[in-house]
């Protein structure tokens, strides 16, 4: 195990989450998602560690190292069952940094919840996203970069956005994120070919701006997915420019 729950920090211990590494200058820095115990369970956070060698890590800080406040202008939290217990639900997990060469800053796309979506539906998926002149920040809020509203209604079409990744490829941003089937919202499923669409289903969008809004590429899988086993979330990586070896 890379990185366990730290009894130390409390917002972390009641559930850690999916997260992404960054090597710079020797040092691995890993953005880790986590929620706390009770109460807290839904209410996610975004933490970072570091390590000199990929496998000993140390906390950069106690706290949350990106966590929005409730008067935030463009992320939401709302009621959400669970086991017998309805739970105040902040969705801010699965970070994914990028620094980009043109400017050297860094961005964070994130798994979230927003509040231009109406507030009377459950379907408010979005891709948030936060920047900063350093690796460790502070990092500063932006609005989504991708919110794609169901036609003729204030509704994502997204429950959840998960383990969004962004791919800097040909002068334009790239950005692949997972739903579950059950987790996208059934009144934008008359506008797509139905029987494409499953749990392995990778979705795509582009910008020619890191902070732009993403527009759709495809609603549909990049290629003809299986239901068993369930491809979900995969990590795309660069071409080695050798053969591996074992």
């Amino acid at each position: 195990m890379a990185l366990a729950a730290s009894d130390q920090n409390p917002w972390e211990t009641g559930r850690m989450l999916a997260g992404c590494a960054l090597k710079e200058n020797g040092t691995y820095y890993l953005f880790y998602s986590a929620a706390g115990p009770g109460a807290e369970f839904l209410n996610e956070g975004i933490g970072l560690a570091t390590s000199t060698d990929g496998v000993h890590w140390q906390r950069y800080l106690t706290t949350e190292l990106i966590k929005p406040s409730a008067q935030n202008p463009w992320y939401s939290r709302f009621k959400r069952p669970l086991g017998g217990y309805e739970y105040d639900y902040f969705p801010w997990r699965d970070p994914y940094v990028v620094r980009d060469v043109e400017t050297g800053r860094y961005y964070i796309y994130i798994c979230a919840s927003a509040k231009a979506a109406s507030s009377s539906s459950i379907y408010r998926g979005c891709i948030g996203l936060a920047i900063a002149d350093e690796i460790t920040g502070p990092y500063e809020l932006q609005p989504p970069v991708a919110l794609p509203l169901v036609p003729d209604t204030q509704e994502s079409a997204f429950y959840e956005m998960e383990r969004p990744q962004i791919i800097y490829k040909q002068g334009r941003y790239h950005l692949f994120f997972s739903c579950w089937l059950t987790k996208l919202n059934p009144k934008c499923l008359p506008t797509v070919e139905q029987r494409q669409i499953t749990d392995s289903t990778l979705y795509w969008y582009v910008s020619d701006h890191p902070t732009d809004p993403l527009s759709q590429q495809v609603l549909r899988p990049l290629s003809q997915a299986v239901i068993t086993p369930v491809f979900m979330a995969p990590t795309f990586f660069p071409r080695p420019i050798a053969p591996m070896t074992l």
